[in-house]
């Protein structure tokens, strides 16, 4: 049996809200259910490497059990592209540019939304706006996180 990690890479615009909350909401319900086997990450498409990760973002997913969070926006790059074994976008936007910009890539690129199997809907930006927001976001990115934990848990 390999022993080398599945990597899953969550990615938005900026890589200052939607793909950490995904990253990081992921790593605890990874932790919570033993699936050991199982990286996540995030990048941007355009990381806005100035922007702090947002303190409404802290605090929804505080409400998720999650306080220890480290956060620096990163681009999506070649390295990150090839050795991820799936790579979820927020948006159709983000899906098409790393098709695009990573044409290896497009077989395992997908929208969460759609491969969670919940629809085809994006999730939206929430930067900059208010705590209730941000905690809607995040209950549809757990939404879909929960999902992907159902499916690699049938996969095993």
């Amino acid at each position: 049996m390999d022993s080398d990690p599945i990597i899953i890479t969550f990615i938005c615009t900026g890589n200052t809200c939607r793909s950490p909350m995904a990253e990081f909401l992921m790593r605890k319900l990874l932790a919570d259910h033993h699936l050991t086997t199982i990286e996540v990450q995030s990048a941007g498409i355009a990381p806005a490497a100035e922007l702090e990760f947002p303190e409404e973002a802290r605090l929804a997913l505080a409400d998720e059990g999650v306080i220890a969070i480290r956060h620096h926006a990163k681009p999506l790059t070649n390295d990150m592209a090839s050795s991820s074994h799936l790579i979820l976008t927020m948006e159709k936007r983000h899906l098409d540019w790393v098709q695009k910009r990573f044409p290896e890539a497009k077989k395992k690129t997908y929208l969460l939304t759609d491969y969670a199997g919940l629809n085809k809907e994006e999730i939206e930006d929430p930067y900059g706006q208010s705590l209730a927001t941000y905690k809607k976001i995040l209950t549809q990115i757990k939404q879909a996180l929960v999902c992907l934990v159902e499916k690699i848990q049938k996969a095993d």
